[in-house]
């Protein structure tokens, strides 16, 4: 029998670290190495596209006396010696790592963010100080590993960067042209994703960009209501669009039709959104934060504005809007990048050495 990597994380729902899986267990699918899901909690939106790869789903629950046994027996009825434990969020990623070290199972975990906004958070603290007991950590960008070493979570020599790579669907680029100038961001409503600063920029892209519409896709993640409110004071509410969750199919077509794309994150690990924009070859604005700046290439494939300022935002919108030779040539360096940097076939052979690596595999 071949490797056997068991994902544990927190759900099977849509979006975030399940996404990113997807395509490397799709590529990886004629190696020596089988899959296995095991997640917390519901809902289970993805398990018939995991089911589709042959990889076996089980809902491990909360209660640790199950977790414990479910994974036990899992153990058991395979090579344990080519077994790893590969975890993904915070809670997942503690009681894999406590199970693997009972287990004496090898741990890997995905390390998505660099750092959550509530730092006295016990949870958020136990994964930082836990990480030392990972046989490997992988930061989805440099700026994830240089924070996780330089606060000494992890060792530098078991931190390895990889990327998330780009989901196959958005390496077909085609553009659509409109009518209207279509602004767009993809993120869920949460604070961190700074779209409060974006829909306050908008006030002002209306004035100098008669025919501007905003687009703002994501699933609610504690502001909608806010965000509408927000909206429905805005003098140019009839601009804006609140599409809440939209399937990876519909995200591409709104991307296709997008004149500038706009990431205002206050903090963020890479952001796949921004990813799939640039392959899109959408113009991009991008706070300067985390991995955004990392993926912008200081200028070079976006447009780079501080975290948390209106001002800044409009003003890089309305570069795009007024330079449009030099918006569409960023645009292209960008999705070179992305093509070369992100593409699954890549990033999951670089996970594929590392499972052979932990399990002291030679690779060919």
């Amino acid at each position: 029998m071949g490797i056997h990597v068991i994902h544990i994380t927190n759900n099977c729902n849509r979006g975030g670290a399940n996404h990113v899986l997807l395509p490397i267990i799709k590529e990886l699918g004629n190696q020596d190495i089988k899959f296995t899901l095991a997640y917390l909690q519901g809902p289970e939106l993805l398990k018939d596209d995991f089911d589709s790869l042959g990889v076996k789903t089980i809902l491990l629950g909360k209660n640790p006396i199950k977790i414990f046994s479910q994974l036990r027996a899992l153990i058991n009825s395979n090579n344990k010696s080519k077994l790893i434990f590969h975890t993904h969020l915070v809670q997942a990623g503690l009681i894999g790592r406590f199970f693997g070290i009972i287990f004496g199972v090898p741990i890997i975990t995905t390390r998505h963010y660099k750092e959550r906004g509530k730092k006295n958070n016990l949870l958020y603290i136990m994964e930082d100080l836990s990480l030392r007991f990972n046989n490997s950590v992988v930061a989805i960008s440099n700026a994830v590993k240089e924070h996780l070493v330089k606060s000494n979570y992890t060792n530098e020599d078991k931190c390895i960067r990889i990327y998330n790579p780009l989901d196959n669907i958005f390496v077909d680029s085609d553009k659509v042209i409109t009518d209207s100038f279509n602004i767009t961001c993809v993120g869920r409503l949460h604070p961190v994703k700074g779209i409060d600063y974006l829909v306050d920029a908008f006030e002002k892209i209306c004035i100098k960009i008669p025919n501007a519409k905003l687009f703002i896709i994501g699933r609610d993640d504690g502001i909608r209501y806010r965000i509408l409110e927000k909206i429905q004071n805005h003098s140019y509410k009839n601009r804006i669009f609140l599409l809440g969750f939209l399937e990876t199919k519909d995200i591409k077509k709104m991307l296709s039709q997008t004149n500038v794309y706009v990431q205002p994150s206050l903090n963020e690990g890479l952001g796949i959104s921004a990813i799939e924009a640039m392959a899109m070859e959408c113009p991009c604005v991008f706070t300067n934060v985390g991995g955004l700046g990392e993926i912008a290439d200081k200028g070079n494939n976006a447009s780079l504005v501080p975290p948390g300022d209106s001002q800044k935002i409009c003003e890089a919108v309305l570069w795009h809007y007024e330079n449009k030779d030099e918006s569409k040539e960023k645009a292209i360096k960008a999705r070179d990048y992305i093509m070369k940097e992100f593409n699954s076939k890549l990033i999951s052979d670089q996970y594929y050495k590392l499972y052979k690596k932990i399990l002291n595999i030679k690779c060919i």
